[in-house]
């Protein structure tokens, strides 16, 4: 334990969004919100199928990567445990950058606020969703979608229709979701009482073997060998 903030830094915060094309889930939308970045502080990764699903699942992590070796103090952000499974998901559905996704869970990079959220405060709602919780550090959404079910039935009606103005509704609303979760986050460091501590994982401990990168590599010779 230590009384250090790891709330500082460069950090950012993750949000997705998923839906289903041809009987197999697709996380279709990644956002990344860096509220230090006045220039640009979200930035998305769009992806209609299955190989942009791919495509856009590696180039979030490179993006993710350079960051973090940039600042190494820095975390990612994410409110439940859905960016964390999603992921997770994706490194073994399409079997790239395994070592990488377990390295952000080893290195305890990837921070849930749910979790801290329930294990630290308690407040006037039935519920302990991030809508619930936003009257409390003052975040106003702007956007028609409200729930996460309502983005997914948007992006349902943009497949059948091709309206653009959908998919914009749908990357404000993640957006929406980014910020509050920035702002939560904020709200949470405020009010901790000044003498508590904050829990810091402990460095994992030096592997011997790197299954994951020899995985990868297997695979990769496999595939080359195929083509």
């Amino acid at each position: 334990m230590t009384n250090a903030n790891p709330f500082e830094g460069l950090d950012k915060i993750l949000n997705s969004e998923e839906s289903e094309q041809d009987k197999q889930a697709l996380e279709y939308l990644f956002g990344i919100y860096d509220h230090d970045n006045k220039k640009e502080p979200y930035k998305y990764f769009w992806a209609h199928n299955q190989d942009e699903e791919k495509e856009k699942f590696v180039e979030l992590l490179e993006f993710i990567d350079k960051h973090l070796k940039k600042y190494t103090e820095a975390h990612i952000y994410h409110y439940n445990h859905y960016e964390k499974t999603a992921l997770t998901k994706l490194m073994i559905k399409h079997d790239t950058h395994l070592e990488q996704v377990n390295d952000l869970l080893r290195y305890g990079k990837l921070v849930d606020l749910h979790a801290v959220v329930n294990q630290g405060i308690q407040v006037s709602e039935r519920e302990y969703s991030l809508k619930n919780l936003e009257k409390f550090y003052g975040y106003k959404r702007k956007g028609e979608i409200k729930k996460a079910n309502d983005s997914t039935d948007k992006y349902l009606d943009w497949i059948e229709t091709g309206e653009e103005r959908l998919l914009d509704e749908i990357k404000l609303y993640n957006r929406e979701d980014c910020e509050s979760t920035y702002f939560l986050r904020e709200w949470l460091s405020e009010i901790k009482p000044k003498d508590s501590l904050y829990v810091v994982k402990k460095d994992p401990e030096i592997r011997e073997k790197n299954w994951e990168k020899e995985n990868e590599e297997t695979t990769d010779r496999s595939v080359t060998a195929t083509a």
